[in-house]
């Protein structure tokens, strides 16, 4: 919990969120993502919701910087996608009691990943490595936003005309 609580001190949430700096949390060593997002949710975020409940509307804020910042937009948008994908797992399943207000983040989310297709589609890095993915990280983001939306009943982000299944 040392991890959150030193970037919300210094404002760097969402250095935090991608794993930047010595903010980079990993459980397991094969993990070849940006950032272990479970286990930042199940070492970090999740203690400290429990100490502090305005974690929703820090967390909300900074998913919205991340989604301004014009670079890096693939490293952003995966980190926002992942972010929320593991936001609705612990809230539907009671691990968490806090809501991020996600009215802004929804609009500029899907603007952002349709702005951006192209980027994303080249991506090869973490779920878009090609075992995984035959075009980049656009059907790995396209998979959460679909789960988001249909299993856990949360924002739609999902482009209808590109959905993946």
């Amino acid at each position: 919990m040392k991890n959150i609580e030193k970037a919300l001190g210094k404002s760097e949430l969402v250095n935090f969120l991608r794993g930047d700096n010595n903010y980079k949390l990993h459980q397991r060593n094969e993990n070849a993502d940006i950032n272990d997002f479970m286990y930042c949710w199940d070492s970090e975020i999740i203690p400290f919701s429990k100490l502090n409940n305005s974690i929703g509307t820090k967390l909300g804020d900074a998913l919205y910087d991340l989604l301004l910042d014009v670079n890096n937009v693939e490293i952003n948008i995966y980190t926002t996608v992942n972010t929320l994908f593991w936001y609705y797992y612990h809230r539907n399943n009671g691990r968490i009691d806090f809501n991020i207000p996600l009215c802004s983040i929804e609009k500029k989310l899907k603007e952002q990943i349709k702005l951006n297709k192209n980027k994303l589609t080249s991506c090869q890095k973490w779920a878009g490595e090609t075992w995984n993915s035959n075009d980049g990280l656009w059907s790995p983001i396209q998979k959460i936003a679909v789960k988001i939306r249909d299993e856990y009943h949360g924002i739609n982000f999902v482009i209808e005309d590109e959905i993946i299944i």
